[in-house]
C-alpha cells in the first residue's frame, strides 16, 4: 500500500491512533452515520468505519486530502 500523509496507516490505525497522532481536529461529525474528524490546517479529512464516537477503535474508511489553508 502507498505511503500515506502524517504518517497515517490505513491497515493498523484506529480512530484514536489517528488523534494520538495529529491531536485534536479542528472539527468532528458524523454521530449516527459514518464518523470523521477534519483537520482544516493539514488539509485532511478522515472518515471511520464505525457510527458513534463511543467507539475508538474504529478502523479507517477513507481519506480526503486537499491543499492546506494557510
Amino acid at each position: 500500500m502507498p505511503s500515506l500523509p502524517f504518517g497515517i496507516d490505513f491497515e493498523e490505525d484506529t480512530a484514536k491512533d489517528v488523534v494520538g497522532k495529529l491531536g485534536e481536529p479542528t472539527n468532528k461529525g458524523g454521530t449516527g452515520v459514518q464518523i470523521f474528524i477534519v483537520y482544516e490546517m493539514l488539509g485532511i479529512k478522515i472518515s471511520f468505519n464505525a457510527l458513534d464516537w463511543e467507539n475508538a477503535g474504529a478502523s479507517i474508511h477513507s481519506m480526503a486530502v486537499w491543499k492546506a489553508s494557510d
